[in-house]
This record gives structure tokens, sequence and C-alpha cells, in this order.
């Protein structure tokens, strides 16, 4: 049974719960998970949601008779580092939002549809057949509300984070 000071304690420390330094804590942690996941996706080559993304595609240099060159190596995105070295983090009072700072960054997540050229030779030029050429695919890295919102994976996260932070508010231990 608990007496009238046990009962004073866990008010004022359910009390401090509602300060703005609470909310900041738990969304620090919070997106720093964020951003643990969105570098898992470089090491994994896949989504948030774990399909992975498209191949890195052929290199640009004609070969005869109009074929391009083989597939290059190595995975998407990871070429020099630049792309996941940019994932930033911004967290205030009871939200976090990440991003990153390279500005290729929107590209390649949402895709691009290249461009539409007309072809100079043979029977495509004579009736005006365009094809589209520099299409970037879309290898998405963070999630988002139009392709299924946050991930399970990242939602079980952020809940074992918040129910942590809460217990250890509770109980008094920093």
């Amino acid at each position: 049974m608990a007496n009238a000071g046990q009962i004073l304690k866990l008010r004022n420390r359910l009390a401090l719960m509602t300060k703005p330094e609470f909310g900041r804590v738990v969304a620090e942690k919070c997106g720093a998970a964020a951003m643990r996941f969105a570098l898992d996706g470089f090491k994994s080559s896949s989504d948030p949601y774990g399909r992975p993304w498209a191949p890195v595609g052929r290199l640009g240099k004609k070969l005869t008779r109009g074929r391009v060159g083989p597939r290059r190596l190595g995975k998407p995105l990871i070429d020099t580092g630049a792309l996941r070295q940019s994932v930033t983090m911004d967290a205030a009072v009871g939200r976090f939002r990440i991003g990153f700072s390279d500005r290729i960054a929107g590209y390649h997540q949402t895709g691009t549809r290249g461009r539409l050229v007309l072809r100079r030779t043979g029977l495509r030029r004579l009736f005006g057949i365009k094809s589209r050429v520099g299409a970037i695919p879309r290898r998405q890295m963070i999630p988002e509300a139009s392709t299924g919102g946050i991930p399970a994976k990242w939602r079980e996260k952020f809940a074992q984070i918040i129910n942590a932070e809460v217990r250890k508010q509770i109980t008094g231990a920093a």
C-alpha cells in the first residue's frame, strides 16, 4: 500500500513529463532512431518499407549499334558517401524531422521522369518518335505519407523509446 509521500513523489514525477524538456528528450531519441533507420536503408539498398532500390544503371558510354555499356557494379547511392553523410535531424518539443542537406537527395527520394528527346536516326526520326532519357528511378530513403506513412518497424522502435522514457520518469531513474 502506498503512503501519501510516495503518491506525492509519483505526482511530481508525472508532472515533470508535461514540461518541454521531457518532450524534447523523447523527440531527440526518436529522431536519432529514425536517422539510424535511414542510414540502414543505404546499407541494405532498400526503402523504409523493405522494398529493394532499383539497381545501378548502365554506363553511359555508347557501344556499337546503339547499345549502352554494361551495368555498373556496386550498391546505389553510396558511390561517394556524400548523400549518406548528408542525413540531418532536427528535434523540438514533441516532434522531430529528418532530411538531407544534399539537394540531390530530393531527386532520388521521388525519382524523375527524365526528358523526351527526338531520336536522330532511322525511322524514329522519320516518324517523330521520342524517347525518355535521363530518368532517375525512385529510391526512397525517408517514409512519406503518400507511400505508406511510418513503417511498422519504425513505429515499434518509437514506442519502445517512449515507454522507456516514461518508465524512467516514473521510477525516478536518471
